[in-house]
């Protein structure tokens, strides 16, 4: 059933990509505290994960625990009825800050792909969040950034999801 109700459309397909975030999630985290460095080394933990779902599924929230202790990241989520895109926007705790631009796509065949270009430490860098392996119970999201325009990419952050 697609989802209806104020504003949304029968045809909005994607709506409810993100469900499958909602609700308390185990994350183990492996990240590059140097992202613009590739090789550079891991740091790896583990955290809690919450998500919660509103608007019929068109916004996606969720709350994640970083490495620093007492540090939390916000991922918000929205859905383009129009367009069929998603676009993310991420906060942490740090700063309290939007960081823009957002990642914006869509999934196709069960993989969520998202794109943006940002500046980074004074360079163009193109930054790419994966969704996949995404199951009722785990789920795997990717961040990579590429310095050559999209040729190759280098992830940085990987995020193993299970319930």
């Amino acid at each position: 059933m697609t989802p209806t109700g104020p504003g949304l459309t029968p045809l909005a397909h994607g709506i409810t990509d993100f469900n499958f975030l909602a609700g308390p999630w185990n994350v183990h985290h492996r990240r590059r505290p140097s992202p613009l460095e590739p090789g550079s080394p891991w740091v790896e933990w583990s955290g809690r994960h919450r998500g919660e779902i509103f608007f019929d599924g068109a916004v996606s929230v969720d709350e994640t625990e970083l490495a620093e202790p007492g540090e939390r990241g916000l991922a918000f989520r929205t859905f383009d009825v129009a367009s069929g895109l998603w676009s993310i926007y991420w906060v942490v705790s740090r700063d309290g800050r939007l960081q823009l631009p957002p990642v914006t796509g869509r999934f196709v065949d069960g993989v969520g792909t998202f794109h943006a270009v940002e500046m980074m430490g004074g360079r163009e860098v193109g930054v790419r969040f994966t969704w996949s392996a995404i199951t009722p119970t785990s789920a795997v999201w990717r961040q990579a950034f590429s310095l050559d325009g999209g040729t190759s990419w280098d992830d940085n952050w990987v995020m193993t999801f299970t319930r």
